[in-house]
């Protein structure tokens, strides 16, 4: 007596193991995250780093400065610290002084972030 699985079924059988293998982890980690919401108050696992960027905003050409100055401004008037990262090296912003760290990300010009 052999037994005889087609490629057909096969497939399917496989297909319904990884499902609920996948399903079985997914299931365990969701239940391990609550277990540690609930134990710690909800308080994150790792302090944030210092030096994390907020706000990073990208643009590839000087001429979007006319979009972004607007927005640039609120920032700076809630005294909320970005990084602006442009690919054009006589970008206005790398003139501006402000709450605003401009970075060029040109070969030809860096405006490197204060520390």
């Amino acid at each position: 007596m052999n037994l005889y699985i087609d490629p057909g079924t096969g497939s399917m059988l496989f297909t319904i193991l990884i499902g609920a293998l996948s399903a079985g982890i997914y299931l365990l980690r969701s239940a391990f995250s609550r277990l540690r919401f609930f134990t710690t108050g909800g308080a994150k696992a790792g302090k944030r780093e210092k030096k994390q960027i907020s706000v990073a905003i990208f643009t590839d050409s000087k001429r979007y400065w006319n979009l972004f100055e607007p927005i640039c401004d609120e920032f700076e008037k809630r005294r909320e610290h970005i990084s602006y990262f442009t690919a054009s090296p006589d970008d206005p912003a790398l003139q501006k002084n402000t709450n605003m760290s401009p970075v060029s990300l040109s070969e030809r010009a860096t405006v490197p972030m204060p520390a």
